[in-house]
């Protein structure tokens, strides 16, 4: 349990992902839920070095924002983040996160002052990859909020994503697991199939509800 917020509490909690313990945090208003549970929302946070992210430093002013409008907030720290279980492996060549933020939507739903008819997702960067992905997956996410997303289908990613000035630097690990993609299965160009296949792009009449795009023109990190 940490400090509380201006009419809500706020804890780290956990829950389990593909048999990984993963932790979160959670931030739940004060008093009487309404008829059906709160409303909830689902934080994916973008990418962050795994070696320096902390449960409870970043996003806080948006978690307090929707908490204290009345809405039940999960921040998951992903896999290998924190003193979550697991391998960081990026959020682009491996399923890993999006199981996870998958899962906290799942964890939220079993939690009985939510409502499970009522939960959303917000993702900056990375996390609107994760939240893209969600949500043509997953039918009962009513609906998506994507800050400078990185939403792109794969053959621009991969072509067109010149990263300005200032960008974060992604870890040659992570870029390598790009590389090993590209020698199992192709190019863009040599195997479109393939990579349309993966792209969330491919699948977007499956979109589980309205989806809100913001992207800043002046963006270094994503075009």
């Amino acid at each position: 349990t940490l400090r509380a917020g201006v009419n809500y509490k706020r804890q780290v909690v956990s829950y389990q992902s593909d048999g990984l313990k993963i932790f979160a945090l959670l931030t739940v208003p004060n008093g009487v839920p309404p008829k059906g549970g709160w409303p909830a929302v689902v934080f994916n946070h973008g990418y962050i070095p795994a070696n320096i992210y902390r449960t409870t430093e970043r996003y806080a002013a948006y978690q307090d924002a929707f908490a204290r409008a009345g809405f039940i907030t999960l921040k998951s720290d992903y896999r290998g983040h924190g003193n979550s279980q697991g391998e960081a492996v990026g959020g682009y060549f491996d399923p890993g996160y999006t199981t996870d933020v998958l899962n906290a939507a799942s964890s939220l739903k079993k939690d009985a002052r939510v409502n499970p008819v009522r939960v959303g997702m917000w993702g900056h960067s990375m996390g609107g990859h994760l939240t893209l992905r969600a949500m043509v997956v997953d039918p009962s996410i009513k609906a998506g909020v994507i800050w400078a997303g990185v939403v792109a289908p794969y053959d621009l990613l991969q072509s067109g994503w010149n990263r300005g000035p200032g960008a974060d630097v992604i870890p040659a690990r992570l870029r390598r697991r790009g590389e090993e993609m590209r020698v199992k299965y192709g190019t863009v160009e040599q195997n479109p199939t393939f990579w349309k296949a993966v792209s969330p792009n491919s699948y977007l009449s499956s979109l589980s509800g309205p989806l809100q795009l913001h992207q800043g023109t002046a963006d270094v990190e994503v075009p």
